[in-house]
């Protein structure tokens, strides 16, 4: 299992304001005068933190809006992949930092009451008397994700929901030292849930202070209105031939379709429950798709070809059965004929050799290329798996055309903003050395921890942080490689799960200190 740093300069944003390169633009800093931005100018944003507005999207953010500004609990339902988060965490990201402060609070099975509390409490100072709030004069809010995944124990009761309500209910809680009372003010919530996974439902004592707001899977049109948008600014940014643009309606259409058939025809199983292909998915396809210039792609077979690379990798990778393979295959011909009428030899020729990686012309600097033939691709890793062996262990490996494939995509995920990947195979078929080698040719460190007698939590607390340190501070990219074994404990996961979901890991920092 590989999991991506924290922290990492392919996967940052930093905030600039709408028409500046300085926080306080027009003006003076440190003796240097930083001008209005010219027109043109191209700030990177990681895919997943774009939100492409639809007539639903704003309508729930304008009641999130007046809600949250009348100190009202909200909550937003809805199933994986329809824009919970990314919608609240931008309505909660452009609030006035001078008079509100947000807390991310990441629910999970082990969450327990103690916990809640524990993070609850940290953004609060002591006011007068028992009363505690947030900092100054600001309104504190707190995003709490996930609000239905924590453990119900068997008398039906959630411990977390306990906190919460009981906050809701009398404006307070318990000091769980002194058993004094805390009243708890200035404070709000937000939040989100998936009534397909977790508990389900929640506590209706609770729910029922929240003004609750579902959300539906996108339609065609919203889709079609969200990716075209998306596509089209990165052609005409990264100054693409018009007949491309001109091709966008289709392609999209194109990914729409075969979105839908690979999702009723794909579905999950006792065995194959990882057969789950949400808008999520959708989007990695279009993630890949932004790593392509000018030089990558010339024509509409090139940017067909491209797509049909970036879905080989999101749904195929996830299948495991040969006849899912050829079903797959069939089903994306069908729709490609389908859609372009002059593809056929296309998508013949990608059955033989269709693969695209950021060291298609050689290590170095990374360019989302075609790989031209198999020979070459296998001459480059032979020699970039020479110089990680210069440096580093040596690792004996045998590049087959299977190895060098899995290079590739390993590599694809690491060049990705927020790309982490769970690799499943059997123990010695190289998923270490490989991930090892994909690391080493996109210049980043391998982070591992040791087991040791008696390692528990506190120790994996410690190593975390000090990846944290690593990532955060130093801004090395890293790799963060964990297999199996070396999950002593089951709540390993849970903190692997809270460094994903919010990219904090608090509690390992504190430990540190």
């Amino acid at each position: 299992m590989g999991v991506r740093g924290p922290s990492c300069p392919r996967q940052t944003a930093p905030p600039c304001p709408p028409n500046s390169l300085s926080g306080n633009a027009p003006g003076q800093l440190a003796g240097h005068l930083f001008l209005p931005r010219a027109p043109g100018t191209l700030i990177m944003f990681p895919h997943q933190a774009c939100l492409v507005h639809t007539s639903e999207t704003i309508r729930v953010c304008y009641f999130v809006e007046r809600l949250v500004a009348r100190r009202r609990p909200v909550m937003l339902v809805g199933t994986a992949g329809t824009g919970k988060s990314v919608m609240v965490g931008a309505k909660l990201a452009s609030l006035d930092a001078e008079e509100y402060l947000v807390k991310n609070v990441p629910f999970n099975y082990y969450t327990t009451s103690a916990m809640l509390q524990a993070v609850l409490e940290k953004p609060l100072e002591k006011k007068a008397g028992r009363n505690y709030g947030p900092p100054g004069h600001k309104k504190l809010i707190y995003f709490i994700d996930d609000m239905n995944m924590p453990e119900v124990d068997a008398y039906g009761t959630a411990q977390p929901h306990t906190v919460i309500r009981q906050h809701l209910d009398y404006g307070h809680w318990y000091d769980r030292n002194r058993l004094s009372l805390k009243e708890v003010m200035n404070v709000q919530y937000v939040s989100c849930m998936n009534p397909t996974a977790g508990s389900f439902t929640i506590n209706p004592r609770l729910q029922r202070h929240f003004s609750v707001f579902v959300l539906s899977f996108p339609g065609a049109d919203a889709l079609s209105s969200i990716y075209s948008t998306i596509l089209t600014q990165h052609l005409k940014l990264g100054n693409f031939p018009a007949s491309l643009q001109k091709s966008v309606p289709q392609l999209i259409n194109l990914a729409l379709t075969f979105h839908q058939k690979i999702a009723t025809t794909f579905l999950p199983t006792a065995i194959k429950f990882h057969y789950i292909f949400n808008l999520r998915d959708f989007a990695n396809i279009f993630q890949g798709m932004l790593f392509s210039s000018v030089e990558c792609i010339k024509s509409t077979q090139d940017l067909v070809k491209l797509y049909l690379h970036e879905s080989n990798r999101v749904y195929q990778d996830k299948m495991v059965e040969e006849k899912d393979f050829d079903l797959f295959d069939k089903i994306q011909a069908e729709v490609v004929k389908k859609i372009f009428d002059d593809m056929d030899e296309t998508v013949e020729w990608t059955r033989s050799l269709n693969m695209y990686c950021h060291f298609a012309n050689g290590v170095g600097e990374p360019k989302y290329m075609p790989v031209q033939s198999w020979e070459l691709l296998t001459q480059t890793l032979a020699e970039a798996l020479e110089n990680h062996n210069e440096v580093n262990t040596v690792m004996d490996l045998v590049l087959f055309e299977d190895a060098v494939r899995h290079v590739c995509h390993i590599s694809r995920i690491l060049e990705a903003p927020r790309g982490n990947a769970l690799l499943v195979g059997v123990g010695g078929s190289g998923k270490q050395s490989l991930t090892r080698l994909a690391a080493f040719i996109s210049s980043m460190d391998v982070f591992q921890i040791t087991l040791r007698k008696g390692y528990q939590i506190p120790d994996f607390k410690a190593d975390l942080a000090s990846l944290c340190l690593k990532t955060g501070v130093k801004n090395v990219s890293t790799v963060f490689l964990m297999t199996d074994a070396q999950v002593a404990d089951e709540k390993f996961l849970v903190l692997i799960n809270d460094l994903l979901a919010s990219g904090k890991r608090l509690s390992a920092l504190e430990c540190l200190q």
